[in-house]
């Protein structure tokens, strides 16, 4: 009952003002010195001093609110100064409305969470409960309302000292995260018609917000991420693709591919971080490429190749690792690290010729430098480095992992390992298609870590070993990692490495000696 009346509540009093300003209201509230004006709860008119009606005046200006109800905020805001003695009613009516609507957008937040959808289960929820929260966040609509820039407003001054605009900056941005988080689990579960994708496109091209560090703000992550899972084609190869065909906009609507290629390949330079349009082009690419083995796509196929060569050019892996990885709440959101690993994942498994044309450039690159090093020239800027960068990232992302997810043993192809994945996925989803998908990716991504460090040139040394580093953080992948060094130790003539135990012993015995 508390969630269905949660539900009513919030349609009762959406986000955004609940009545629009009226030049009647507004008449009303300027003559209320002397007619006084009535509000609603109370029995008498109600007079205002010349110092109150423009209070009102500006906090209706200020927040699109209609005038009565500013006047039902400022009065609300003096009965309650006596809670905070320190604080000017006016700012204690502005935090108010601020809480308010905090407290909307965290309730939205958590009907969001309770959908039950593709991405994870809600187990808890009983069918009539799933039903309400479903029924109701279908309603759901994302209206952005841009409060920052108004608070350089000079009318916003009478707010007081720089500590109490931060109180309200605070608030601003607990509401947009939660807004956006919103919009994320909505996107993770049921996915976003072509329509809201292309709202979705349009407000990051114009949108995007840094930290100081570089990294994406938790409200464009949100925003990102939610944009991910709505061009997410993954859970075709799950088993049953045929009912998520008919069930996913991505798929059902003969118009969303054409639109969203065209709007995502369009010259359109993103403001803030320009590079984070090649991250939407590459995660695009691959969800072209696994939608194909499910549906027509034979026109747009010769175009995959050209959207993965230019997200790489655009240097796609070092924005993944600057502008994503970097930011605070990235770690702390599952379906934020498991969507990156997908993409890492996906792009060895269904671009292996791409992934080896990478290394190639890498070999010939470090092959321009070692010989530029022993003529003593200046080594030049334009090398590509985007395998480094690569498994870079690869380290970057495995590294940390508060969250327990131990998703770098999937790069790992141990035999009893699999037999216990095999045997647990048979056990949970009674299906050996996804069994078998499984050990086949591990034995693919395995592949992709063995030919990695075969005839390794010098300047790639140090990123793979990151790499395995990275892929190493936990004690089942950690004893995986030792086995690839025992196995490289035992290899001679010209399948030996220099990624082996016995490399390392006999490097640092020629160093001490």
């Amino acid at each position: 009952m508390w969630l269905a009346g949660t539900a009513i509540y919030l349609e009762l009093f959406p986000l955004e003002s609940c009545k629009a300003k009226s030049t009647t209201d507004r008449n009303a509230v300027i003559s209320a010195s002397n007619q006084g004006l009535h509000i609603d709860g109370q029995s008498t008119t109600q007079i205002l001093t010349a110092d109150m009606i423009a209070e009102v005046l500006t906090i209706s200006e200020l927040f699109d609110l209609n005038e009565v109800a500013a006047v039902d905020l400022l009065l609300t805001g003096m009965n309650q100064q006596s809670y905070f003695p320190s604080l000017p009613h006016g700012l204690i009516a502005v935090l108010l409305y601020f809480d308010g609507k905090a407290a909307l957008a965290l309730c939205l937040k958590m009907l969001m969470q309770a959908r039950e959808g593709r991405t994870w289960l809600a187990t808890n929820l009983t069918s009539e409960l799933s039903a309400v929260i479903h029924e109701f966040t279908l309603l759901a609509k994302f209206n952005e309302v841009d409060l920052l820039p108004r608070l350089q407003l000079p009318e916003f001054r009478a707010i007081g000292p720089p500590k109490h605009k931060h109180q309200v900056l605070e608030k601003i941005r607990l509401i947009n995260s939660s807004l956006s988080s919103s919009l994320f689990y909505l996107s993770c579960q049921s996915g976003l018609t072509r329509h809201e994708t292309l709202l979705l496109l349009g407000w990051l091209s114009t949108n995007q917000q840094e930290t100081p560090s570089s990294a994406l703000s938790d409200t464009t992550l949100a925003i990102l991420m939610s944009l991910l899972y709505a061009i997410d084609a993954r859970i075709l190869d799950q088993g049953d693709s045929e009912t998520w065909i008919n069930v996913l906009p991505l798929l059902n609507d003969e118009l969303f591919i054409p639109d969203v290629s065209k709007e995502i390949m369009s010259d359109k330079v993103w403001c803030g971080c320009p590079a984070i349009k090649a991250v939407v082009q590459f995660a695009w690419a691959l969800s072209l490429l696994q939608m194909s083995s499910y549906i027509d796509l034979e026109n747009m196929m010769d175009l995959i190749d050209g959207y993965i060569d230019y997200s790489i050019s655009c240097d796609v892996f070092s924005t993944i690792k600057n502008h994503i990885l970097t930011n605070e709440s990235f770690f702390k959101e599952e379906y934020y690290v498991r969507k990156i690993h997908n993409l890492i994942t996906d792009f060895i498994i269904l671009l292996p010729v791409k992934v080896k044309e990478m290394r190639s450039q890498a070999d010939e690159s470090s092959r321009i430098i070692l010989a530029r090093q022993q003529e003593n020239l200046d080594i030049p800027d334009n090398l590509p480095k985007d395998f480094q960068c690569f498994m870079e990232l690869i380290h970057d992302i495995y590294t940390q992992d508060p969250l327990n997810l131990t998703l770098s043993n999937e790069y790992w192809c141990l035999s009893d390992m699999m037999a216990n994945q095999q045997h647990q996925l048979s056990a949970s989803f009674n299906s050996s298609f996804q069994a078998s998908q499984l050990v086949q990716r591990q034995v693919t991504l395995f592949k992709f870590i063995r030919l990695a460090g075969d005839m390794l040139t010098p300047p790639l040394y140090v990123p793979y070993m990151n790499m395995l580093t990275g892929l190493s953080g936990n004690q089942q992948s950690a004893h995986c990692c030792f086995n690839l060094l025992s196995l490289n130790a035992s290899a001679t003539g010209s399948h030996s490495s220099i990624v082996s135990w016995e490399h390392f012993l006999i490097s640092l015995n020629n160093y001490y000696t």
